[in-house]
């Protein structure tokens, strides 16, 4: 191969793996922004009383949208970490990497600190499945530490 050409290829090498990072950046911003819209859209199209549509309405188009937000209920991210806990063999789980293994399970936990949510659904756990156990910031199931307090029970 010549000298001018190999040159001439590390050029566009440089260019398109430049451009490719760039377009990848793009999808990622896009895609947290469309996670963070589209529950918005779908709750605003149920008070209107319109249908809802997967690709939000705005083509026209009947097919999928190429992203969806995964389901965030309360109950979808307290029952995520349930699973991460007993799969723990009744060991506590500091509430960061909690919050970073349910996220990893592709459950999205929205807000500034996913983090704090996490534990704010945990406080307002309808089933009352989760315990600090022993030292703040640690969580573990009921069902292992049947007498340790519960998640947000006041002390007296």
């Amino acid at each position: 191969m010549s000298e001018k050409l190999e040159i001439a290829l590390r050029e566009e090498l440089e260019r398109l793996v430049k451009e490719h990072d760039q377009h990848q950046e793009a999808i990622r911003i896009a895609q947290t922004e469309l996670e963070t819209i589209t529950p918005r859209l779908r709750l605003v199209r149920e008070l209107l009383g319109e249908p809802a549509t997967d690709n939000g309405g705005e083509t026209g188009l009947d097919q999928e949208a190429p992203f969806k937000a995964p389901a965030t209920s309360p109950e979808d991210i307290c029952d995520a970490a349930e699973a991460i806990l007993e799969e723990r063999n009744q060991r506590p789980m500091y509430y960061k990497e909690l919050a970073q293994a349910v996220q990893q399970r592709g459950v999205v936990i929205r807000g500034a600190r996913p983090e704090a949510n996490l534990v704010a659904r945990m406080l307002n756990d309808p089933r009352q499945r989760f315990v600090r156990p022993h030292h703040k910031g640690y969580y573990a199931l009921r069902k292992d530490y049947p007498d340790a307090q519960s998640v947000g029970a006041r002390r007296k």
